[in-house]
């Protein structure tokens, strides 16, 4: 990105903060979690903005560095008691996220853990974000039929351990 094109992380934070916490409030599922992770966003944000090539837009950038760090969140709390893992939103979501992409994004949140990075970046962005296939697959540089058996295979394990959760 050229100079006179650079932005500032001020402006970066003024424009697109609320989104940003908006989409680690759906990925964590609670306001505390998702205030400490734009904080830690924007930091990481601050280390590599000089990095940032503009080759995709801030929002974009900004997304994905969002989604890796929840999702790293979200691995490290592994470990963290079944109830705490599988928190309701309680009401901590703003009222424009939909019932049906809470209950979405809960089971997505909960099923992620058990696969790659890469495929948690697309289930992500296909069932949380509703980005179609052919943006998945330019984003991470891969095939939209790599995609699609990807997003397939989630879909298959993500019943199966749903499937075994409604059963206890």
């Amino acid at each position: 990105m050229t100079k006179e094109n650079q932005i500032s992380l001020e402006e970066l934070y003024d424009r697109f903060s609320h989104l940003v916490y908006r989409r680690c409030l759906v990925l964590l599922g609670n306001q505390a979690d998702a205030e400490d992770a734009l904080q830690e966003v924007f930091v990481k944000a601050c280390r590599a903005l000089e990095s940032f090539k503009g080759e995709s837009s801030p929002m974009t950038w900004l997304y994905r560095i969002s989604t890796n760090h929840c999702l790293n969140i979200i691995r490290s709390n592994k470990r963290r008691s079944i109830r705490h893992q599988r928190q309701a939103f309680s009401g901590d979501l703003p009222r424009s996220v939909s019932s049906e992409k809470m209950e979405i994004a809960t089971m997505v949140r909960e099923v992620l853990p058990k696969f790659d990075e890469k495929t948690q970046r697309m289930a992500v962005c296909y069932f949380v974000d509703g980005m179609g296939q052919e943006e998945i697959a330019a984003q991470e540089g891969l095939s939209v039929p790599t995609v699609r058996k990807r997003l397939k295979l989630f879909v298959q394990k993500a019943n199966k351990v749903l499937e075994g959760r409604s059963k206890k």
